[in-house]
């Protein structure tokens, strides 16, 4: 769905900021990023996984990400990215914004936004995140949506720029920076970034089942791109062996319970 002042071309607009921020935070000292998974992060979070030369890891726990971040941050001495998407996953981040400012660890935390006009609502992700650090941040800002605005690449590297300067300056200490994005969230065909990485082929059959490997990669494959999803209680031991070769015959990620 898309929201209603969304301009027709704002998936690729979103894209194209948070490609044009990320690319600047890294070039300008961030060492990593710690990702959360979301809906509303998604511009950033796609940006974050296509850039080259920034590593990034995924948490699926806001609290625990957070504490990580930090002390990846007080490890190295250089500002790490934390990211999450909108509502009450950013309210997991204050006990490690806190602890960052008075330790003076740079942490620059992004946390995705809803439109203005689509929060307040009642609803848990309709929540105002401007000030949700206040008192514990070097700097906060907050960027207007992607799209309503000329010179957007330009706009989005010196806020990177300044994050960075703010989260290192003499007194280091987290800075937050809030991104509301429009709905489409992101352009409905992204082109590659890298090209396709070979894989090696898979046996023939499950050793666990005897079920024709090849066969089913082939009728999964038809289906363009989708996760392999494992419960527990695994009926054979070398079910994982399988469910690997097959998550890398696809090119799919594999998720075990």
């Amino acid at each position: 769905m898309q929201d209603r002042n969304a301009p027709p071309d704002v998936g690729l607009a979103n894209l194209r900021f948070a490609s044009a921020l990320i690319a600047e935070l890294q070039a300008a000292g961030a060492v990593t990023a710690i990702v959360c998974p979301g809906s509303r992060s998604t511009p950033l979070a796609l940006a974050i996984a296509a850039h080259p030369l920034l590593s990034h890891s995924v948490h699926i726990d806001e609290r625990s990400a957070g504490f990580h971040a930090l002390g990846h941050a007080k490890a190295s001495g250089r500002p790490v990215l934390l990211l999450c998407t909108s509502g009450t996953a950013a309210a997991n981040f204050l006990p490690a914004v806190a602890e960052a400012c008075h330790a003076r660890v740079p942490l620059i935390v992004l946390t995705a936004d809803r439109p203005p006009e689509l929060r307040a609502w009642g609803a848990a992700q309709t929540m105002e995140q401007r000030t949700l650090y206040a008192g514990f941040t070097r700097w906060s800002e907050e960027a207007p949506c992607p799209g309503e605005r000329e010179g957007e690449a330009g706009y989005a590297a010196s806020l990177a720029r300044r994050a960075v300067f703010e989260a290192t300056g003499p007194a280091a200490g987290p800075v937050h920076l809030n991104l509301p994005f429009r709905e489409p969230l992101a352009p409905a065909i992204i082109e590659p970034c890298t090209p396709p990485v070979a894989v090696h082929a898979a046996p023939a059959t499950s050793p666990a089942s005897g079920l024709d490997f090849d066969a089913l990669a082939d009728e999964l494959r038809a289906a363009g791109r989708g996760v392999l999803l494992f419960g527990p209680d695994a009926p054979h031991p070398e079910l994982a062996q399988t469910a690997h070769a097959l998550g890398t015959a696809l090119g799919w990620p594999v998720i075990a319970d």
